[in-house]
């Protein structure tokens, strides 16, 4: 899989160096390819987010993106979850207030003017 972001200008800096993955749109982990007159199993479309919900205990749920929290392309988290996802592993996700405190990198404040 290649995530492709086109234009002359941000393609270059936004694209993720392509990496294997497996499936189909019949299995999971699910992706697609195209349809074309010669054999290509080049995948052009996979899951972009996963997750896996404990009803019974909120802070137990894990998720992963198939590149990484931060769509900003020059920070660190911009494709830092690649491997977790090509894997199949996840991380944790936290809902508490508490859980969420403890384990924040940066926070962003949006007030209005």
């Amino acid at each position: 899989y290649q995530r492709r972001v086109h234009g002359e200008k941000l393609g270059p800096a936004m694209n993720i160096p392509p990496f294997p993955v497996g499936g189909d749109t019949n299995t999971i982990p699910q992706s697609a390819v195209e349809e074309r007159p010669e054999p290509s199993y080049d995948a052009v479309s996979v899951a972009s987010y996963r997750q896996i919900l404990d009803l019974a205990d909120w802070e137990a749920c894990l998720s992963v993106l198939p590149i990484g929290q931060s769509a900003q392309y020059r920070s660190p988290h911009f494709a830092d979850q690649v491997a977790l996802w090509r894997d199949g592993d996840y991380h944790p996700m936290f809902w508490s207030a508490e859980k969420v405190t403890q384990n924040a990198v940066n926070t962003l404040a949006c007030s209005p003017r």
